[in-house]
């Protein structure tokens, strides 16, 4: 559905995306975690046609379109949601809703009927006659989605829908976009793995402008980790946890309330100790207080020293910690175009 080829982005001298390639079958839904500074933003502007990559290519492969050859064809096959909501607050929701409509220049038999389905699709259920600047910011999200809807896209680019949204507000957009993902191509962003985890089945890491990672969530973002909240001493409940069998390592974090320890306990990939946990602590009078699968944060999935980029080598990029300066990724792109490098100009005069 949508191919990403040799993707590199430099503004000055600034390396913002470094050779992004990978494809997104139609129906697929892709997770892209990274940092703030990881190149995000700019790989879904440039997904889009937004912006202009230095070099590379996106093209829509069903209709086999350039996204940047021809904006305006491939525009009518992608519904995009930037992380900066394109709204005007000075617009009714239902103005701002025809005005997308019209825009996109979308065809359906029935407008008004058109709109209310993406309402209803994206939980926008706020009066629609109030001015967007009185909406609530989770209201202004959903009104953010339902135009990246309208004219019923192919592919859904989704840059960090989670944003400014408290814990239950994003628990009802994971909702949401979990329905939208089975109609339709999805790539979204987002910081940290519990964001992903349930929406899409594939997940893309980006560290240091490049794909660090690229596999399934489950396998790639779920850790085999436990978190436990335990009573007693850590003196009493350190053995017990470190002589189970699928136990690599146990550590206790610290005390968040009076009387009771937390742990994070490592375990072996594939195994599941809760039930044979409980029963160890139970038999050793050591009540539970809490216990639950741990999702790791971004930093852990990048800087983890005892395992290697869960991608394998990465295409044409440069080895880590040996980044190729600017001047000679521009002699790259020179070479790749046929044309000669400053240094082979300088030969010819």
């Amino acid at each position: 559905m949508l191919e990403v080829i040799e993707l590199t982005k430099i503004d000055g001298n600034a390396l913002i995306l470094d050779d992004i390639s990978f494809a997104v079958k139609a129906g697929e839904s892709v997770g892209i975690l990274g940092a703030p500074d990881a190149g995000k933003t700019a790989l879904f502007d440039i997904l889009a046609g937004y912006t202009a990559p230095t070099w590379g290519n996106v093209t829509v492969t069903v209709a086999d379109i350039d996204v940047h050859g021809d904006r305006k064809e491939a525009a009518g096959y992608i519904g995009y949601l930037p992380a900066q909501l394109p709204l005007y607050m000075d617009m009714t929701a239902a103005e701002y809703l025809l005005f997308v409509y019209n825009l996109k220049k979308a065809r359906t038999a029935d407008p008004g009927r058109h709109i209310y389905d993406v309402r209803r699709r994206t939980g926008f259920s706020d009066d629609c006659d109030v001015e967007i600047r009185q909406l609530p910011f989770e209201a202004q999200r959903r009104l953010g989605l339902a135009q990246a809807l309208i004219g019923d896209p192919d592919v859904l680019l989704l840059d960090d829908p989670f944003a400014g949204l408290d814990a239950a507000q994003a628990e009802e957009m994971r909702e949401c976009l979990k329905k939208l993902a089975g109609s339709h191509t999805l790539l979204m962003s987002a910081r940290q793995p519990g964001d992903i985890l349930g929406v899409c089945k594939r997940a893309i890491i980006l560290d240091d402008c490049r794909i660090f990672a690229d596999g399934p969530s489950e396998s790639l973002l779920a850790a085999p980790d436990i978190a436990l909240r335990a009573g007693g001493s850590q003196d009493a409940v350190l053995p017990l946890l470190r002589r189970m069998y699928a136990v690599k390592e146990a550590v206790c974090t610290g005390r968040s309330e009076p009387g009771s320890r937390d742990y994070v306990i490592a375990c072996h990939p594939g195994s599941d100790i809760r039930p044979a946990l409980c029963k160890v602590l139970s038999d050793a009078e050591i009540p539970i207080l809490a216990l639950s699968r741990r999702t790791p944060t971004l930093d852990e999935l990048i800087h983890r020293p005892d395992e290697a980029p869960r991608s394998g080598p990465k295409p044409g990029g440069a080895a880590a910690g040996n980044l190729p300066r600017p001047s000679e990724l521009m002699k790259n792109r020179n070479r790749r175009a046929g044309a000669p490098t400053t240094d082979e100009s300088e030969g010819l005069k």
